[in-house]
């Protein structure tokens, strides 16, 4: 009888000692995601001691699950408190990073796909939309080669899916009917109205 239990005690042991192992071993995004509410946090620190005062920023939810982005002004647009490009911050464990950027023609509005939100500019033949997936930038640009299969003269550039830099998906060349279905999938919601670094406008975040 001593025996068995020893051996019942000794299985009940390592198989404890896994379990506490693969819990460790668990990213610590599974285990509990980052709140709303203290990513608004951390990017409101950012603002305050890595941002000049002097630049213009918006917080806009495109992240995972909608979650809040920070997006910094680079190249001014065409209205009040508008730019055509930005650089993308997303905070993941603990820490504030740039995933990634967005520029191009158009002030940048807010789109949406499927319950996704995005960022989007552009030009007359491109559209660009991006959202944060994963942590990482996810970019979706498409452009118009007309009628490439015709006059190869047409074309543009190969339509790509971007994860974190890296081409996931390649569609090759749309012509205008491709283009159009890709483009108008997406659901415009408001252009992007970027404020100051101050600190009154922080404490609306």
């Amino acid at each position: 009888m001593k025996q068995t239990k020893r051996i019942i005690m000794t299985l009940t042991l390592l198989i404890a000692a896994v379990f506490f192992m693969n819990s460790a071993n668990l990213p610590a995004g599974n285990v509990q995601a980052a709140s709303t509410s203290s990513m608004k946090k951390a990017y409101k620190k950012y603002l305050t001691k890595s941002v000049s005062g002097k630049k213009y920023y918006k917080v806009v939810n495109i992240g995972d699950r909608n979650k809040p982005v920070l997006l910094i002004g680079t190249y001014k647009g065409f209205g009040k408190g508008t730019y055509t490009g930005c650089n993308v911050y997303y905070y993941k464990s603990g820490k504030v990073r740039k995933v990634g950027s967005l520029s191009d023609g158009r002030d940048i509005a807010l789109y949406t796909k499927k319950g996704q939100n995005y960022i989007n500019s552009g030009l007359s033949d491109e559209a660009l939309y991006l959202c944060v997936k994963d942590g990482k930038s996810y970019l979706c640009a498409y452009y118009n080669s007309h009628n490439w299969k015709i006059d190869p003269d047409d074309k543009y550039e190969k339509c790509v899916i971007k994860k974190g830099g890296k081409v996931i998906k390649n569609y090759g060349y749309m012509d205008s009917r491709q283009y159009n279905t890709a483009k108008n999938s997406y659901r415009y919601k408001s252009t992007v109205k970027f404020v100051k670094n101050t600190r009154a406008n922080r404490k609306r975040i």
